[in-house]
């Protein structure tokens, strides 16, 4: 951080553990303490049914405010996301396509510039690069292919690469 952490401050971590199909979310406070103190982790499993999880991502994908968690589920072929109340409880898997070869890769942001956070994927087995367009109450269209030609695709990211 820029300025350091103030005694009680929460801080929000998103983890994964490595190739566990499990998302987990934790919150802890930062304490001022001597030297040698120990952080206390309170741990919540969002879901155990996203089969082959190596990344994922959050954003407020219903306008709600709150953070949801993004999720490729790359045995079922499938991404997904999960609705945050505003307290940590997330609600039941929301679908987004469900069609998509060992999907490796989730991120969101605004693609088309309306406001609402839309969802870029990578798939490995069919090489594909795509997105999926959100209405921002957390409804998204079909698939709109980027690339069908990105060999073997396992990782995306957004970023304005033209300053528009």
């Amino acid at each position: 951080p820029e300025q350091p952490f103030k005694a009680g401050e929460r801080v929000n971590v998103a983890i994964m553990q490595g190739l566990r199909p499990h998302v987990y979310t934790r919150a802890f406070h930062i304490r001022t303490a001597p030297i040698g103190h120990e952080l206390s982790f309170k741990g919540t499993t969002i879901t155990t049914d996203a089969d082959g999880v190596l990344t994922a991502d959050v954003g407020d994908l219903d306008g709600d405010g709150d953070l949801d968690v993004l999720s490729p589920s790359r045995a079922n072929d499938k991404i997904v996301w999960y609705p945050n109340d505003g307290a940590g409880n997330f609600g039941e898997q929301q679908t987004i396509g469900d069609q998509v070869g060992d999907v490796r890769s989730v991120h969101v942001g605004d693609l088309d510039g309306d406001g609402n956070l839309d969802v870029l994927s990578a798939s490995f087995d069919d090489n594909t690069v795509a997105w999926y367009e959100n209405d921002g109450l957390g409804s998204f269209g079909a698939q709109r292919i980027i690339s069908t030609e990105i060999d073997g695709a396992r990782s995306v990211h957004t970023a304005d690469l033209d300053c528009d």
